[in-house]
């Protein structure tokens, strides 16, 4: 037995594409079931769906990251949960719809609406992420965040060891929350506790990140977080990253008195 319309009582009804709907290339407008499996009916029982969604027109490929599109923050931001629109509006002003556009010719979101009649009514509703990338994205979290937990009782260690000899490293050690500069003053600490001194910002970095351009602002970084500039030094991160002189080298004064630049900050060498 049958209703009026088609379907079978109690069996869910079949998803219902929006074709009318056409002013948004490359997507396809339907409208989501809900969760009853039942859409509305009018006064004949025909399915009178409230609500419509924006996706891809292949649904069936897995979602594809736009190159350039979003900083790596605010990529996260999107996939990690659900959106208003008003949250995703005040995230990314008037690129909001451009944006969230793309997102879904790529098949990396969904985007609600309410139906106005049988138009989609603005602005849009909210925006809902692929399962699968919410998925992952939980997955990277829990991961850092256990990372994170093992970082920082490596961080309170060493901390302990190096107090006596360098007290104000060690402060700053236990005081850094964020894990990418705990990451950074861990390592700064690490090479001073066993004694290592680098040639330049560079080889500094070089030697963490086998990148010299990873954190070049990393000496500034440390100071920030408390390591005084005697300690930047024998770390080596206080010469300059750029210039350098090789050779001895000796300052003469106006009185005949000369000076060794030996002891400077900055690369040098000496005979």
């Amino acid at each position: 037995m049958t209703d009026t319309d088609g379907t079978i009582p109690g069996e869910p009804d079949p998803e219902i594409t929006l074709s009318w709907i056409r002013d948004y290339p490359g997507l396809v407008a339907y409208a989501p079931l809900p969760p009853s499996g039942r859409y509305p009916r009018d006064s004949r029982g025909r399915p009178r769906p409230r609500f419509a969604r924006l996706r891809t027109a292949e649904p069936s490929e897995a979602p594809r990251r736009p190159e350039g599109l979003l900083s790596d923050s605010d990529w996260s931001w999107v996939i990690r949960s659900e959106h208003s629109w008003a949250g995703v509006n005040s995230k990314f002003g008037t690129d909001a719809l451009r944006i969230m556009l793309e997102l879904a010719q790529s098949g990396c979101v969904t985007i609600g609406y309410t139906l106005n009649g049988n138009a989609l009514a603005q602005p849009p509703r909210r925006v809902y992420p692929h399962p699968d990338l919410t998925a992952a994205e939980q997955e990277r979290r829990s991961r850092r965040r256990d990372e994170t937990i093992t970082l920082r009782a490596r961080a309170e260690q060493i901390a302990s060891e190096i107090a006596d000899d360098w007290p104000d490293a060690s402060r700053a050690l236990r005081s850094t929350a964020h894990p990418d500069r705990l990451l950074w003053a861990l390592r700064a600490v690490t090479d001073l506790a066993e004694g290592r001194t680098h040639d330049s910002l560079r080889a500094f970095v070089q030697s963490h990140a086998n990148d010299t351009k990873a954190r070049d602002d990393v000496h500034h970084l440390l100071a920030a977080m408390g390591f005084e500039h005697e300690t930047l030094i024998a770390l080596g991160v206080a010469r300059n990253p750029y210039i350098g002189l090789g050779g001895p080298i000796l300052l003469h004064t106006t009185d005949g008195s000369s000076s060794t630049c030996r002891r400077c900050p900055g690369r040098t060498t000496s005979g």
